[in-house]
């Protein structure tokens, strides 16, 4: 490159030294942004193919401050693979004019992830107005219509729906509008569908030991429990559900499971729900601690705690 500057220079006529300094000092600012353009090309190309490859560490360290929208978008998506729901979110909000379909998918299951529901539900409509049919925005539709207990709205969109999936969450909110009977149908129908090792197969399951408890079937409810627990030893839910099942007779190892359950996700409610009912008579101090997390915790989604009301009750918060 010296070399190359060195003829140029030497071709050219000048009157004074002053002018070939000046434009060696240009052409040295040419090679500089050239080669700096060349480095940023090659840190988008790095970028994008850890993306495609699924390195999405990489590919945010990569990336670094896209201009353009197709690469904040891969960007943003990178960003919710590794669980940081509110970067991806954030920038998405900077994108004006690349509006696909992983755009509104991603954008609203960053917005649901940060329980931004109404503002998950709009992009995903707004998705399904531009990409009419498209399954995975209507499953990410329905599934967030059922965690604003909007369950009719839910139904329209999976009735349609041979997808697996989408059965799965119809037997949901079948099983939350307490249609235990025929959400054990559609249960008993795809279990079979899934890989054993899936964890659509582990939702069936669970499901459907939900639904014999809920119908009085306790025994039936247990075998299920545990044939869950046999595959996913630490399935918070089905910890839970067994621990409620034992109670009436074991009541020991129902502590210990319920105990399990929110040590394996401090978050479920539910846990410390029936724990601070557990310890009620015999450890009211105790009993009280649990039934005030509960309480707290299901402050982040009141519409899925109907025991709400029962507990200000239980402590005297009513």
């Amino acid at each position: 490159m010296v070399k190359l500057l060195y003829n140029i220079g030497k071709s050219m006529k000048y009157k004074n030294l002053f002018q070939i300094k000046v434009q060696y000092l240009y052409l040295i600012q040419i090679v500089i942004l050239v080669s700096l353009g060349k480095c940023t090309t090659v840190s988008a190309d790095k970028a994008v193919e850890a993306y495609e490859n699924g390195n999405y560490d990489l590919a945010i360290q990569s990336f670094g401050n896209p201009s353009d929208d197709e690469n904040k978008k891969k960007l943003a998506i990178s960003y919710f693979k590794v669980s940081q729901y509110q970067k991806s979110f954030d920038l998405f909000k900077e994108i004006k004019t690349l509006k696909d379909k992983d755009y509104y998918f991603f954008y609203g299951e960053a917005a649901r992830c940060l329980q931004k529901l109404p503002e998950a539900v709009e992009l995903y409509r707004q998705g399904l107005l531009a990409f009419p049919q498209d399954v995975p925005l209507m499953k990410a539709l329905a599934w967030t219509l059922i965690r604003l207990k909007e369950f009719e709205a839910a139904k329209e969109l999976l009735t349609p729906m041979e997808d697996p999936q989408a059965k799965l969450m119809m037997s949901n909110v079948l099983f939350k509008q307490k249609n235990y009977h025929k959400s054990q149908k559609i249960l008993e129908k795809i279990v079979k569908v899934f890989p054993k090792d899936s964890g659509e197969f582990i939702l069936s399951s669970h499901l459907m030991a939900e639904n014999h408890r809920f119908q009085g079937r306790c025994n039936q409810a247990i075998t299920g429990y545990q044939g869950v627990l046999k595959k996913r030893p630490l399935f918070p839910a089905s910890l839970i559900g067994l621990g409620v099942c034992l109670w009436p007779t074991q009541k020991n190892k129902a502590i210990t499971h319920l105990e399990k359950a929110i040590r394996v996700d401090p978050s479920m409610a539910e846990g410390y729900y029936y724990l601070g009912k557990a310890f009620q008579k015999k450890n009211p101090q105790k009993s009280l601690f649990f039934l005030k997390r509960f309480l707290l915790l299901s402050e982040e989604a009141p519409n899925e705690f109907p025991q709400i009301n029962e507990v200000k009750t239980m402590i005297g918060q009513k």
